[in-house]
């Protein structure tokens, strides 16, 4: 594949761990390690819910967007359907932080946008292109075709959730492609976060 959009599917498993482990540093999930995310990517692949694309550059994946057609709920569905797979990878870093597994428990539960979304919406839960590929419009282009599929599954519009401070450029992006904000709250103590949504 060559400057191309595809759907992911698990033989992009690798790529997308590695993409995200060094594109997000510091990041909660990217804090529970890469075997972690090896089975939450393929968790996700394996659902017939999700929606993933991924934009290949010379063989290489350079920039991906994976959501979800399901309105609520989603990593929730997950964890419970990969109880035990997760709960494996998750163990050693249990026990180096207990704390990790209250937060990943609360990230899981809070629903920001429970009084707002429809049950035709669909979630954008990660997208991430490589730091030498941002000039080059690339993440608008998958974004974009992460939204026509998500309208080929009858999704009348799309939410998501990011971080409202120290994260102008993040912001300006989904601004810029046409999302607006409709609500902020505190994912903990330190964090506040922005749910946006687009209309499709």
């Amino acid at each position: 594949m060559s400057n191309s959009i595809d759907k992911l599917d698990f033989g992009d498993v690798k790529a997308v761990v590695n993409l995200h482990m060094s594109n997000f540093e510091g990041f909660f999930l990217t804090s529970l390690g890469e075997s972690f995310l090896n089975v939450f990517y393929n968790s996700i692949l394996a659902d017939n819910l999700s929606v993933g694309v991924g934009l290949y550059q010379k063989n290489e994946l350079v920039s991906f967007a994976i959501g979800t057609s399901k309105s609520t709920g989603f990593y929730k569905k997950i964890l419970w359907d990969n109880f035990f797979g997760l709960l494996v990878v998750l163990i050693p870093v249990f026990l180096k932080k207990p704390k990790t597994i209250l937060r990943l428990l609360k990230k899981l539960s809070q629903n920001p946008g429970k009084t707002y979304i429809s049950e035709k919406a669909g979630w954008l839960l990660s997208i991430c292109t490589d730091k030498d590929f941002r000039k080059d419009n690339i993440s608008s282009r998958v974004l974009r075709e992460f939204e026509s599929n998500l309208s080929k599954n009858k999704n009348d519009a799309v939410y998501l959730t990011t971080d409202a401070t120290k994260n102008e450029h993040v912001i300006h992006f989904y601004r810029k492609n046409g999302y607006s904000v409709v609500n902020d709250f505190n994912a903990s103590k330190d964090r506040k976060m922005l749910l946006f949504t687009k209309k499709l």
